[in-house]
């Protein structure tokens, strides 16, 4: 079987996104477009992945992506001139080479699986991955003679006729790499645009009965983006597809569409997330958990039977054991929260180390930083913390001690202990 070398094109200037970086690094489900797609070529690259990019993507993937290699496209003038840059950097003997594209970054690595065996099995100089679109408009058609691709017209190059037709041109296709940068030279910027399409190379090979072959996919997989609002769409049918996968293993959403989930999400069966949920990366839930409505979860561990909201704040570096309660408005940073302890109200907790068995009180706050460090709190097995305490780190409170509510707390706590500090309260009679 031949080898696959994977091109992968993100040269673009991201014009019509008018943001200020380069679309390929724009965020869905928390991560850039870009990474999907590298992940995929990676894993179905034999002989080495290869980018034409522009500057500012070809620093993120020498930094990121360290075995890819990268090209400059100095002037953008067409996709089979930017595969054309890549021409003496890739192997031309027994070799396949995929094009693929940094906005496209729901295909799946099936269907490149599928599009290498098409190839193979078909004994054809190259494949294209098609799809039927509901709404064609703006699409690439292809033009079909006995399941061969003929041509590929442009939605500007187009008669009216060619308009109707509903078979769609993805941009991703496989070829024989020898055929491939043999035929590109042939290809011209005769049309609307004044680019150099990469598509043309099947109007060249059917010429030369040497056919392309294709074989469709669902829209969603190759979806680009040129847009805000195609951003927008994105993002959507990603959560989509990333929380019905969530669900087939047993996680109840209640409300699906107003919660947000991230690219590495994990949550076990059984666990419940109510509506306006936002989980953000790095964020794993043990089952039996709930998380309740308007809480916001990013770079932590929740572990089984907790109860985590409503309107929490869990912040990266948070690790929180089996059988927690942390309660509406509270907010946990950088700490671990021992089992069965419960956090229930109105609190701050940030750089601690929370045992097992601790109650906190309502409004308690750990005051870590003194304005050049941040310093740690430790609070031990079976503590009681009052109402409204204030602990000024570094300090620790040891084991079954109390703190009186409403107590500003600057020292070290013995175990079994109680500490209170308070003024004294004064009562005086109004003045008539």
């Amino acid at each position: 079987m031949k080898k696959t070398s994977i091109v992968i094109l993100a040269a673009g200037k991201s014009r019509r996104m008018k943001g200020t970086v380069s679309k390929v690094f724009q965020l869905i489900a928390g991560r850039p477009l870009l990474d999907y797609v590298n992940e995929v070529a990676f894993k179905n690259s034999t002989s080495g992945v290869y980018y034409v990019c522009s500057k500012e993507v070809k620093k993120y993937v020498n930094n990121k992506f360290l075995s890819a290699k990268t090209i400059i496209q100095k002037i953008p003038l067409g996709t089979a001139h930017a595969v054309e840059c890549i021409d003496k950097l890739v192997q031309k003997k027994k070799n396949d080479v995929i094009v693929l594209f940094g906005d496209v970054p729901l295909i799946k690595n099936s269907t490149i699986r599928k599009l290498i065996k098409f190839k193979n099995s078909s004994k054809s100089i190259g494949s294209i991955i098609t799809f039927k679109p509901k709404d064609p408009f703006g699409y690439g058609r292809v033009i079909v003679n006995n399941n061969y691709v003929e041509n590929i017209i442009e939605e500007r190059d187009a008669t009216a006729e060619q308009k109707k037709i509903n078979l769609c041109n993805s941009g991703i296709l496989i070829c024989d790499s020898a055929y491939l940068f043999k035929s590109i030279k042939k290809i011209s910027n005769n049309n609307n645009q004044k680019e150099r399409f990469l598509t043309d190379i099947c109007k060249i090979a059917f010429s030369e009965n040497r056919p392309f072959t294709f074989f469709s996919c669902e829209e969603a997989e190759v979806h680009g983006i040129n847009s805000a609002n195609q951003l927008i769409d994105l993002e959507s049918k990603l959560q989509k597809i990333l929380k019905n996968s969530l669900i087939k293993k047993g996680v109840n959403f209640i409300q699906p569409s107003s919660i947000t989930v991230s690219y590495d999400t994990k949550i076990d069966r059984g666990v419940i997330i109510e509506p306006h949920t936002i989980i953000k990366r790095g964020v794993s839930i043990k089952k039996s958990s709930k998380i309740l409505s308007g809480s916001y979860l990013e770079g932590c561990n929740v572990g089984k039977s907790c109860t985590v909201g409503p309107y929490a704040r869990i912040r990266p570096k948070t690790i929180i054991d089996d059988n927690v309660k942390v309660g509406n408005f509270v907010e946990v940073k950088n700490s671990k929260i021992g089992k069965f302890s419960s956090i229930s109200h109105l609190s701050y907790i940030g750089d601690a180390t929370i045992g097992k068995n601790v109650n906190i009180g309502a409004g308690t706050i750990t005051c870590n930083y003194d304005g050049i460090k941040k310093h740690k709190t430790i609070i031990d097995d079976g503590v009681f913390v009052g109402s409204n305490c204030s602990l000024i780190a570094p300090i620790k409170i040891s084991k079954n001690s109390s703190l009186g509510a409403g107590s500003v707390i600057t020292k070290n706590v013995p175990i079994s202990s109680l500490a209170v500090e308070r003024s004294k309260l004064l009562i005086k009679r109004k003045k008539k």
